[in-house]
């Protein structure tokens, strides 16, 4: 993606949910770097992004004029298997209720984060995201990965923008990302690569090719 103008993040008030996290770190040591000075991070147990009161209070807080939503009730397939009603329940109820309310609140701009898992079980090799609803999640993940994946419908026609993950592809030249960074491109940048497998979507059946750009653009720049 484009770099955003300068002095963009200036101005702007930002909250950055699960940004205390192992992603969510870098995004926020990103924001600092271009410039933003007013960061909201919400820490764990300050407010619980399933009740609607907690959400009212963070809004209110925050003051944000953007939301990065990265904060997710997840676990590797042990916990997946033993909490699918659990993690269904809390990452839809966080979606949804967070989106509505800051769409009442007046937040100029919504990211939500997205996975992996709400890619469908059997998904060919390469493929585009219009797949993403050509089947069903690996049944493990479903959960999970639907409650996701309603993210990307509720905004549509709210003004929102949706980010979500792309899964990688292999191709001739090795392992990639849609957006067409090579192994060797990636190799070139640290860990925050991995919140670098993004691209913009901002509605309608299918996302945007041209707004693609390399991973080291990361999903940082807003527009």
């Amino acid at each position: 993606m484009e770099e955003t103008s300068a002095g963009f993040w200036d101005s702007r008030r930002v909250c950055v949910t699960g940004g205390a996290g192992f992603l969510g770190s870098f995004l926020v040591e990103e924001l600092e770097h271009r410039g933003a000075q007013a960061i909201f991070v919400l820490q764990q147990g300050e407010y619980d992004l399933v009740e609607r009161e907690a959400i009212d209070r963070m809004l209110a807080d925050a003051q944000p004029d953007i939301i990065l939503h990265l904060a997710a009730v997840v676990g590797g397939i042990g916990a997946s298997l033993a909490n699918p009603g659990r993690f269904c329940y809390a990452n839809a109820m966080m979606g949804i209720q967070l989106i509505e309310q800051a769409r009442l609140s007046g937040v100029e701009k919504f990211v939500a984060l997205g996975t992996v898992c709400a890619y469908l079980k059997f998904t060919p090799v390469p493929s585009s995201e219009a797949d993403l609803w050509n089947g069903y999640p690996e049944e493990t993940n479903a959960p999970y990965g639907l409650a996701k994946k309603m993210m990307l419908v509720q905004p549509q026609g709210s003004g929102a923008l949706c980010v979500r993950h792309p899964r990688p592809a292999v191709v001739d030249d090795g392992f990639r990302t849609d957006c067409g960074c090579s192994s060797q491109q990636r190799s070139q940048s640290d860990s925050r690569s991995s919140a670098n497998w993004a691209a913009p979507w901002t509605g309608g059946s299918s996302p945007d090719e041209s707004n693609r750009g390399p991973c080291c653009a990361g999903l940082y720049a807003i527009e």
